[in-house]
C-alpha cells in the first residue's frame, strides 16, 4: 500500500527500485528526488540548479520552488509530491477561464484579521469598560455567534459604532502584519499573464480593502475587485453569485473560486461555480486545516498555471 514501508520495495513514484533494500537508507542520486518508503521521506530538490532542502513550510528559510512548470503540472511526479504532498488536486486549467480569489485568509495572511478582531480589538475594549478580555470578547462577539452571515459581520461601520471605537485607526495602527500568503502575487500574475481573468471577490468592507490596498497594491495586481456590500449581501447568499455574474460577466462552468470558507465555496457550487478550491492555512500562525469538503492546497505554487 502507497506510504507504508516495503522491504526491498519502493513506492511508485518515490524512487528507483534498486536503490531500496531492507534496513538501508540509500543515498539519492544528485538529479534525482528519492523519497521512498525505506528513505523515511527524504527530501531533495530534483532540479540540480537548486540544490535546496525542502523539510520545512513553504515559506520557510531555505525552502524554494521547483522552476519545472512540468513538476508543478503534473502532481503525480517525483518533485512534486516532495514538495507538495497533501496537495489535493491541480485545477484544470485547460477548462478554466476567470479565477475568483477571496482576500483576506486567501490571497492576504489571515494573521492580520485574526490579530485585530481577536487580540487588539478584546484588549482595548476590555481597557475601556474595565473588564476582563474574555468577557470582552463574549459582549463584542456573542451576539453575532449563532447568527446567520450578516454584512454587518465585516462592516467596520458597524463596528465602530457598535464599540465607539476608531476601527480605521486600529487597522492602520496594525498595517505592518498585512502580507501576501506564500506564492499569492506571483500567482495572479501567472494568471493574467495565460490570458485569464483574475477577479477579487471579498467579504471585507471597502475601508478594509482600502487599507490593504494602500499597503501591499493588491488592486493593481488584479482584472477587478468586488466587495460583497456593493451587492447587499455576503458571499455566503446564494444570491449574491447570480448578482455578481451581472456585474463580472463569466461563465460559471469556466470559472475557479478560490476561498478560505468553506460555506462561502459551498454557495458558490449550489449557483454552478464548477471549480473550487479552499486553503488549509489561512493565518500563517496556526496549523493546517483538513477535512474542508473541497481541495485544498497551501502554497499557490501547488496549483499555479503553466
Amino acid at each position: 500500500m502507497p506510504g507504508q514501508r516495503s522491504p526491498g520495495r519502493c513506492v511508485p513514484g518515490h524512487g528507483p527500485a534498486p536503490r531500496c533494500s531492507p534496513g538501508r537508507r540509500p543515498r539519492p542520486p544528485a538529479r534525482l528526488a528519492a523519497r521512498c518508503a525505506c528513505c523515511l521521506r527524504l527530501k531533495r530538490c530534483p532540479d540540480v540548479r537548486l540544490r535546496a532542502p525542502w523539510g520545512g513550510p513553504p515559506d520557510s528559510p531555505g525552502s524554494k520552488a521547483c522552476p519545472s512548470a512540468a513538476c508543478r503540472q503534473d502532481a503525480s511526479s517525483d518533485c512534486h509530491r516532495a514538495r507538495f504532498p497533501d496537495n489535493g488536486a491541480m485545477p484544470p486549467w485547460p477548462d478554466i477561464d476567470t479565477v475568483l480569489l477571496d482576500m483576506d485568509g486567501t490571497l492576504i495572511d489571515l494573521h492580520f484579521d485574526n490579530t485585530l478582531w481577536n487580540q487588539h480589538l478584546p484588549a482595548l475594549f476590555a481597557a475601556v469598560h474595565a473588564i476582563k478580555v474574555e468577557e470582552a470578547r463574549e459582549r463584542l462577539y456573542g451576539h453575532m455567534r449563532d447568527a446567520p452571515p450578516s454584512l454587518d459581520f465585516y462592516s467596520l461601520d458597524y463596528w465602530a459604532t457598535y464599540t465607539g471605537m476608531d476601527i480605521d485607526a486600529l487597522h492602520a495602527e496594525l498595517d505592518h502584519l498585512i502580507v501576501y500568503r506564500p506564492g499569492a502575487s506571483p500567482f495572479m500574475a501567472a494568471v493574467r499573464a495565460s490570458g485569464r481573468r483574475a477577479v477579487l471577490v471579498t467579504n471585507a468592507h471597502p475601508k478594509s480593502l482600502a487599507v490593504k490596498d494602500g499597503k501591499i497594491g493588491l488592486r493593481g495586481q488584479l482584472d477587478a475587485d468586488f466587495s460583497s456590500h456593493d451587492f447587499g449581501m455576503p458571499k455566503e447568499d446564494p444570491a449574491f453569485w447570480p448578482a455578481l455574474a451581472e456585474r463580472e460577466v463569466h461563465d460559471p462552468a469556466r470559472t475557479l473560486l478560490i476561498d478560505d470558507n468553506p460555506a462561502v465555496l459551498h454557495a458558490a457550487r449550489g449557483a454552478g461555480i464548477r471549480h473550487l478550491m479552499c486553503v488549509t492555512r489561512p493565518d500563517s500562525r496556526k496549523p493546517h486545516r483538513a477535512d474542508l469538503g473541497f481541495p485544498a492546497f497551501d502554497h499557490f505554487e501547488e496549483i499555479a498555471p503553466p
